[in-house]
C-alpha cells in the first residue's frame, strides 16, 4: 500500500487533470463524445402531427403537437409511440395524462415511448401519468429539454412531528420492473445502449430519471430535484457518463432535529451490478443519501435472488468514479457504497452530512484521495457517525483528504455480522477490515480523529493519541510518513468551486447549464410535505405540532416572504391565535420561518374547532382543526408477577396509587423512570412514584372528553404491552414484551357526546414509551393548510 499514493507532486497532477480544469473551460482529455448538434434545418421545416387519442403512432420526423385537453392512456402502453430511425421530433405544447384534480399518487400509464436506433427526441413536456416517457430497446436515442414534472408520486404519511414507517422505499428488486410499478419515473431507459439525456428538468415526480439495463449513455446537465424518490437511479446499467447534473433535496423521512431516516431516498441510487459509471462534477445534496449503492441481491446471494452457478467473486458495483461531485447535507450519508470493489472518488466535498460522509461497508480495494469531510455526523447513531465509515473494509486508501470539525474522521471495524456472515458473497470475498492505509491527510478535531475495532494491518501516519483502538488493532498498525502538502489543496474544494467546475465541465461539452434559481444550502431546509420535499420557490405553510391543545404552523418561502395577513374564520370565541413575525431575522424551530402562529383553546378543558385563512404576497392559505381539553389522570406502580402472567397484582397496585393530572399522554420513559416521564411534562413529583425504578412497572391512564360528531382515531406508541378501552371495550390489544410499536383504532360518533378511554400499560425492561393521540380523522388538523 505504501507505492499506491505517491508523492504530493503526483496528487495536484491529479487534480489538475481531473474535472477542476473545466474552470479554464477546457474539456478533461477523457471528456467523451460531444452533445450531437440539432439537424440542419429549422423545426417549422417539419410536417405537423397532432396528438388527437391514445396509440398515436409516430413513424417519421415531425413537429409533435400536444392538446390541451389530456389524453388517457387506455392500455398502459403509452400514449404516442414514436417507432422507426432516424427520426427528430420536435414536440409542441404538454401531454397530459390525468384530469384535473386527479391526485398524483392516482396517475398511471406512459405518455411517450421511443423505440428505435438514432431517434431524436427534442423539448418533451409531460405530466399526469405514472412514467413520462419511456425509452426502451433504442440504440443512440437523443433526449433534449425534456420537462417531466408532475407525474407519479407517492402521498407521505410523515409529518414534522413522527415518521410513518409506511413511508420506506424497497429498491432492492427491479428484475421485473419494480420500479416503474410501484413508484413511477419521469424518465425510464430500459434495455437501451448509447442514449443521451441532455438539460432535462423534473420537479413534483417521485423519481426523475431511471435506467434500467442501460449502457454506454449519458446524463447531461439535467435538472431532478426536489423529489420525494431518487433523482437518478441505476439498476444493472454500467459505462455511463453522469456529468454536470443537480439531483438536490430528492429526500423523504426527515424532519430537523427530530429524526434522520432517509427511507432509501437518494439523490443518485446505484444498484445491482451497476459498474464503470462516471459522475462527474455534479450537485448531489440534501438527499435521504447523496448517493445510495449496493451491490445487489443477485451479487450477494441472498435467498430468493440466488442464481445456481452465479461467481460472487469480486461481484458488485465496481469501478465507478466519483469526481468533483458535491455530497452534502444528506438525511443520512453523503455517500453509502457497500460489498463492491474498484471505486474511485476524488475531489469531492461532504459537508455536515448528518450520518456519515462516506458509508463504506464490506467494500474493497478502493481509493478516496483530495477529497474534503467537514461537519459530518453531528446526528449519527452510536459509533456509524463521522466522516468515513467502514464495516469490514479492505484494502482502501486515504490520501490528500481534508477532515475538518467531524464527529470522528475514520472508523475501520470488523464485527460478528450474523446476517451476513453466510452469504454467498461474504464466503467468497472474505470478511474483517483490514490493510486499509491513511496518510497524508490533515486532521481537524480534539481527541482521537480514527477508531479501529478488529482492524488488522492499518498503515497511518497518525499519532497514537489521535487514534482509539483495541489492543489487537494497535498491536498490528503500521507506521509510515505522510505527506500533507496535497491535503491542503483538498481544503480550497468549497460548494462554490464546485459549481463552477459544473459549469465549466457543461460549456465544455457545448452544453449551457440550466438556470433554476438558487436553493438554500444546510440540512434544516430539507423540508417534506405530503407530496414530497418543499422547493423554496414560494411560501409554504407547513404544519409542526399537533398536541390535543396546542397547534402550530411556520410560514417558509423564499428571502422577503412574510405573513400579511391571518384571521380565524371559525371558533373566534373558543380559540386564541398567536402570531410571531419575522422582525430582525427568521424564527421558530430551526429559525428558517418567516412567521409561527400558534392556536390554543381560549379556556382549559375547552373541545373547539378552528379554521383560518391567511395571506403571503398572491398566495392565500386555509386550514382547520380540532383542539382537545384532553387532560389526562395517570397512576403509576411496580409489579413483581409478569402481567403477561397475571395483570391482577399490578391492577390493585395502580388503583391505590397517587394520580397525577397530565396535560397529554406522552410518556417518554427512555431508559429512565415514571418521574422522569412526569418531569418532562412539567409535573412535580413527590412520595411513591420517585421510588420506581426504570423496569417492571405499570400505567394506568384515564380520561373523559366531549367530541364532536365525526370519525376519530385513537393512535398510540407503546413499549412494552398496551391496552385501550374506549367507553369500557377493548380497542388495541398488544399486551406482549416489545420494542416501539405503533397502533390505532377508528371509531365515529353519529352526534357529539362524552368518550371515556382507559390506557393500561407495563413495562418489562430496557426502553420505554407510552402515547396515545385522539385526532379527528379528516378534519384538516394534521393535514397541510390548502393553498388557493
Amino acid at each position: 500500500m505504501e507505492g499506491s499514493i505517491g508523492t504530493t507532486a503526483r496528487n495536484v497532477a491529479i487534480l489538475v487533470a481531473t474535472g477542476l480544469c473545466a474552470l479554464a473551460g477546457a474539456a478533461p482529455a477523457d471528456a467523451g463524445r460531444a452533445v450531437r448538434p440539432q439537424e440542419e434545418g429549422s423545426p417549422d421545416d417539419l410536417p405537423v402531427v397532432r396528438v388527437e387519442h391514445d396509440d398515436t403512432r409516430v413513424d417519421r420526423s415531425c413537429r409533435l403537437v400536444f392538446p390541451d385537453e389530456p389524453v388517457l392512456d387506455a392500455n398502459g402502453d403509452g400514449v404516442v409511440h414514436v417507432v422507426g430511425n432516424d427520426l427528430v421530433v420536435v414536440c409542441e405544447g404538454r401531454l397530459r395524462g390525468a384530469a384535473p384534480g386527479t391526485r398524483p399518487d392516482a396517475y398511471e400509464g406512459v405518455g411517450i415511448v421511443l423505440r428505435g436506433q438514432r431517434n431524436e427526441l427534442t423539448a418533451p413536456r409531460v405530466s399526469g401519468f405514472r412514467v413520462g416517457i419511456r425509452v426502451e430497446r433504442s440504440f443512440a436515442a437523443h433526449v433534449v429539454d425534456a420537462d417531466v414534472s408532475d407525474n407519479r408520486r407517492q402521498h407521505l404519511g410523515s409529518t414534522w412531528e413522527r415518521e410513518d414507517g409506511a413511508d420506506w422505499l424497497w429498491p432492492h428488486r427491479n428484475d421485473e420492473g419494480e420500479w416503474a410499478a410501484n413508484y413511477g419515473a419521469g424518465l425510464l431507459v430500459h434495455d437501451s445502449r448509447g442514449t443521451d439525456v441532455v438539460r432535462l428538468v423534473a420537479r413534483d415526480v417521485q423519481n426523475g430519471i431511471v435506467l434500467d439495463r442501460a449502457t454506454n449513455s449519458s446524463v447531461i446537465g439535467c435538472d431532478a430535484s426536489f423529489l420525494s424518490g431518487w433523482g437518478l437511479a441505476l439498476w444493472r446499467s454500467c459505462d455511463n457518463r453522469i456529468v454536470g447534473n443537480r439531483f438536490d433535496f430528492c429526500v423523504r423521512g426527515y424532519a430537523h432535529g427530530r429524526y434522520n431516516r432517509g427511507q432509501d431516498s437518494a439523490g443518485v441510487l446505484l444498484f445491482e451490478q451497476s459498474s464503470r459509471n462516471r459522475f462527474e462534477a455534479n450537485s448531489i445534496t440534501h438527499g435521504g443519501d447523496g448517493v445510495f449503492g449496493f451491490a445487489g441481491r443477485e451479487a450477494l446471494g441472498e435467498e430468493g435472488a440466488d442464481v445456481p452457478g452465479f461467481d460472487h467473486e469480486r461481484s458488485g458495483c465496481n469501478a465507478n468514479t466519483f469526481e468533483s461531485n458535491d455530497l452534502s447535507f444528506a438525511a443520512a450519508h453523503g455517500l453509502e457504497l457497500t460489498f463492491s470493489f474498484d471505486t474511485l472518488v476524488r475531489g469531492c466535498l461532504f459537508e455536515r452530512n448528518a450520518i456519515c460522509g462516506i458509508w463504506y461497508g464490506y467494500g474493497r480495494d478502493s481509493q478516496f484521495t483530495l477529497d474534503r469531510f467537514v461537519g459530518n455526523g453531528e446526528a449519527g447513531y452510536g459509533a456509524e457517525r463521522g466522516g468515513v465509515c467502514a464495516e469490514h473494509g479492505q484494502r482502501l486508501s486515504f490520501s490528500a483528504c481534508s477532515f475538518e470539525d467531524n464527529a470522528l474522521d475514520l472508523r475501520f471495524w470488523t464485527d460478528a455480522d450474523p446476517n451476513m456472515a453466510e452469504l454467498p458473497w461474504v464466503r467468497a470475498n472474505g470478511r474483517g477490515a483490514r490493510d486499509n492505509y491513511v496518510c497524508g491527510n490533515l486532521h481537524d478535531g480534539e481527541g482521537p480523529r480514527m477508531e479501529l475495532d478488529g482492524a488488522a494491518r492499518t498503515v497511518t501516519d497518525l499519532a497514537d493519541d489521535r487514534i482509539a483502538a483495541d489492543d489487537e488493532s494497535r498491536a498490528s498498525i503500521r507506521r509510515l510518513d505522510g505527506d500533507k502538502g496535497a491535503a491542503a489543496v483538498a481544503r480550497t474544494i468549497t460548494a462554490e468551486l464546485l459549481e463552477r467546475v459544473r459549469t465549466g465541465a457543461l460549456r465544455a461539452r457545448g452544453v449551457e447549464p440550466l438556470d433554476l434559481g438558487p436553493r438554500p444550502r444546510g440540512r434544516e431546509y430539507v423540508v417534506i410535505g405530503e407530496w414530497g420535499p418543499y422547493d423554496w420557490s414560494q411560501p409554504m405553510l407547513q404544519p409542526l405540532e399537533r398536541g390535543p391543545s396546542l397547534h402550530r404552523y411556520r410560514l417558509l418561502g423564499p428571502e422577503g416572504t412574510a405573513l400579511d395577513a391571518f384571521e380565524l374564520t371559525e371558533g373566534g370565541d373558543d380559540v386564541v391565535a398567536t402570531v410571531e413575525r419575522a422582525e430582525d431575522g427568521p424564527v421558530g424551530p430551526d429559525g428558517i420561518a418567516s412567521a409561527v402562529v400558534t392556536i390554543r383553546p381560549a379556556r382549559d378543558g375547552t373541545t373547539a374547532r378552528y379554521a383560518f385563512r391567511a395571506r403571503s404576497g398572491a398566495s392565500e392559505f386555509t386550514g382547520e382543526g380540532v383542539l382537545l381539553g384532553q387532560a389526562w389522570d395517570v397512576r403509576f406502580a411496580r409489579w413483581t408477577v409478569d402481567p403477561r402472567e397475571d395483570a391482577s397484582e399490578l391492577d390493585a397496585a395502580l388503583d391505590e396509587a397517587p394520580s397525577f393530572r397530565v396535560p397529554e399522554l406522552r410518556l417518554d420513559f427512555g431508559g429512565g423512570r415514571p418521574v422522569m416521564a412526569l418531569r418532562a411534562l412539567g409535573v412535580d413529583t413527590v412520595g411513591p412514584v420517585e421510588s420506581i425504578g426504570a423496569e417492571r412497572f405499570g400505567t394506568l391512564a384515564r380520561t373523559s372528553i366531549e367530541l364532536p360528531a365525526g370519525t376519530w382515531r385513537i393512535a398510540t406508541l407503546s413499549d412494552d404491552g398496551i391496552r385501550v378501552l374506549l367507553d369500557g371495550e377493548v380497542v388495541v390489544d398488544d399486551w406482549t414484551w416489545h420494542g416501539p410499536t405503533e397502533h390505532d383504532a377508528e371509531f365515529t360518533l353519529a352526534e357529539p357526546r362524552e368518550v371515556e378511554l382507559e390506557v393500561r400499560h407495563f413495562e418489562l425492561d430496557g426502553h420505554a414509551v407510552l402515547h396515545v393521540v385522539l385526532e379527528p380523522v379528516r378534519v384538516g388538523a394534521g393535514d397541510q393548510p390548502s393553498k388557493r
